[in-house]
């Protein structure tokens, strides 16, 4: 498991349509977890979204953003990146702001064959089943 942390210093009145943007590079297979940190004084006029390219990664429905005050948002992702590495883009505004912000985002990403552990164990099985005549009921997995 690896745990990845950037931070957006989002400057004061960022315009939603020009903004703030931080790269976040990540190595392996599988986004399965995250965190936003809204630190206190953000008072909800701080936004903040994932993407890779023109797909929002989170938050979901598209066009929707994270947003918070003196808040932790959880989220969970369970979503296979296409490239080695992936980039994606933390984008964050503050329309109508007096002062920079800093949010903070934790993602934590594993490798295919640890988040989907049971696809190995379903080949195991079927060749097992193969190779004993045991017959095997097929499910499909994902």
């Amino acid at each position: 498991m690896t745990i990845y942390q950037f931070d957006l210093k989002i400057p004061a009145d960022t315009p939603e349509e020009e903004p703030f943007e931080v790269e976040a590079e990540i190595e392996e297979e599988v986004l399965v977890r995250g965190l936003v940190i809204f630190p206190p004084g953000c008072r909800g006029m701080v936004y903040s979204k994932i993407m890779y390219g023109q797909l929002q990664i989170a938050p979901r429905p598209f066009g929707s953003a994270f947003k918070g005050d003196g808040v932790v948002i959880p989220f969970e992702l369970w979503r296979v990146l296409p490239d080695r590495p992936t980039k994606l883009r933390l984008l964050g505004w503050s329309p109508g702001t007096s002062y920079d912000h800093t949010i903070t985002y934790y993602l934590i990403a594993l490798p295919y064959w640890v988040a989907f552990w049971y696809v190995g164990l379903h080949n195991f099985v079927k060749i097992f089943s193969q190779l004993t005549g045991i017959p095997l009921e097929e499910r499909r997995l994902i």
